[in-house]
């Protein structure tokens, strides 16, 4: 499964390629670009995200693992937050300014 979010590229193998897709979908609203089995391609509806702690706690109840809880940057002041995914994948949530 791979997201394109403007300039940066992931990809993420699953173990479970609908559950993934049902997940990213639900908790980051990102939307099927295409699908090509085995392989999905997701889009998020913007960079960034308005409220990093209201998506931990959101991801939270959804089953995530919250890596690093919501706070700034060292030296800085945006609020980032590490999860991982329900295969155990680190995804950083940064804050819109």
């Amino acid at each position: 499964m791979a997201g394109t979010f403007g300039h940066l590229h992931t990809m993420l193998r699953v173990g479970d390629p609908d559950r993934s897709v049902t997940f990213y979908s639900d908790m980051f609203a990102m939307v099927e670009r295409e699908q090509v089995r085995p392989r999905y391609r997701l889009r998020p509806p913007r960079i960034g995200m308005r409220d990093v702690c209201a998506a931990c706690e959101r991801l939270r109840k959804a089953g995530a693992k919250i890596i690093r809880e919501p706070g700034p940057v060292k030296f800085g002041t945006t609020a980032i937050a590490f999860v991982a995914d329900l295969d155990g994948d680190k995804i950083e949530l940064i804050q819109r300014s």
